[in-house]
């Protein structure tokens, strides 16, 4: 983007390779993304722009194009919360009018229950971390792909338990926990929502064949990563 952002930002970066310079990790706040129809607009182009290649000098221009071609991608990274849940919507005008905004205690359960990564990492690990319960946009032309990343809590656990585990390559699982580490020293909250999940529901939430297999992972997970946070 070549203009100053005003709604979302940057909060923390990271590199997770020490011999790698240029592959980074980036910890950004898209909590204000669906403040009034201004950041929406800020967020869903800056997002669709790694895809598109270019600096966007007229986003709103950008935006009208986006729905034009159908491209509903960008518009899943603005997120809603109702009723103490998350309500992935695609925004357009013709759902929510352009004066729509959503209130500060709105804003702080965003806050609190997603995160969104910037990443510059190898293809190959890239290609290991994807999961279809994440909402993504990625430049495909480098063999260090360049993609945002998007969850809630929940599948944030998920994927912590799974990449940070020492059996994991360690490439991939250099970059879990960089990404763990941006978390826990920018958005605790978070990691806050993730330990109370991990206590209460996520034993619970799977098939009851797996459940003997999920208490072990749920049992390594707390005492390898969580357990100041459970204290």
């Amino acid at each position: 983007m070549s203009k100053k952002l005003k709604y979302i930002r940057k909060i923390g970066e990271l590199s997770p390779y020490h011999d790698c310079e240029l592959c980074k990790v980036e910890l950004w706040d898209f909590s204000h993304a669906n403040k009034c129809h201004e950041a929406r607009i800020e967020a869903v182009t800056t997002v669709a722009s790694i895809s598109y290649g270019e600096d966007v000098e007229d986003p709103e221009k950008f935006w009208n194009l986006l729905i034009e071609k159908g491209d509903e991608t960008p518009f899943k990274f603005v997120k809603i919360a109702r009723w103490g849940e998350i309500d992935i919507t695609d925004l357009l005008d013709n759902y929510f009018p352009n004066d729509f905004s959503v209130e500060e205690e709105e804003i702080g359960y965003l806050k609190s229950s997603i995160a969104t990564f910037k990443l510059k990492i190898p293809i190959f690990v890239a290609y290991q971390i994807q999961h279809p319960s994440f909402s993504y946009m990625k430049k495909v032309d480098e063999p260090y792909a360049t993609f945002w990343m998007q969850g809630d809590h929940e599948v944030w656990l998920d994927f912590f338990i799974y990449h940070l585990h020492p059996e994991r390559r360690e490439e991939t699982r250099l970059v879990a926990k960089a990404m763990w580490t941006l978390l826990r020293r920018h958005q605790p909250g978070i990691i806050t929502r993730i330990a109370w999940y991990l206590k209460n529901e996520w034993t619970q939430d799977c098939n009851p064949i797996f459940t003997p297999a999920r208490k072990k992972k749920a049992k390594w997970f707390r005492e390898s990563f969580l357990k100041e946070v459970l204290a």
